[in-house]
């Protein structure tokens, strides 16, 4: 299965998710509102890397469990793909700390069923074949090893 299959089998999977009102705790803090304000216009086709942010502004770890289940197709599909942010750095490697290495049992990704899991597996075993050079560089290899293993069991 390639990038784009991969992706199409995820937005298909994954399409059962309806866009939520809210995206975060909005109430709980300026960021979470702040946050929430962004994605309130943005369909899930259309979020951007830009939009997502780095690792160490974004909306990810934010996300109600909704909200990431929701976004998750396009998460994915931009990590398959390469991106990068704002910074110039990988997004994949943003994706695989803030979202995989939570492992299935996460109250954030609490919505997910079988098929989902077994979605985001494959979409974990595409990065390994595919990134690996850049998850090597930037230190991630542990985390992606150990979250495949999380997801596997």
């Amino acid at each position: 299965m390639n990038a784009q299959e991969l992706s199409e089998a995820m937005y298909c999977a994954f399409a059962i998710f309806a866009k939520p009102e809210h995206s975060t705790n909005y109430s709980h803090c300026e960021e979470c509102a702040e946050y929430d304000l962004l994605l309130r216009s943005v369909a899930r086709t259309e979020l951007t890397v830009a939009q997502i942010g780095t690792v160490a502004w974004g909306a990810i770890p934010f996300l109600t469990p909704q909200a990431l289940a929701y976004y998750f197709p396009r998460l994915a599909e931009l990590a398959l793909r390469g991106e990068r942010n704002v910074e110039g750095d990988s997004f994949v490697c943003q994706f695989l700390n803030q979202v995989l290495s939570q492992g299935k049992g996460s109250p954030q990704l609490s919505c997910l069923g079988s098929e989902h899991r077994l979605l985001v597996l494959r979409c974990m075993d595409f990065i390994a074949d595919v990134h690996l050079e850049e998850i090597e560089a930037q230190c991630y290899a542990d985390v992606l090893q150990e979250s495949i293993l999380a997801w596997s069991m």
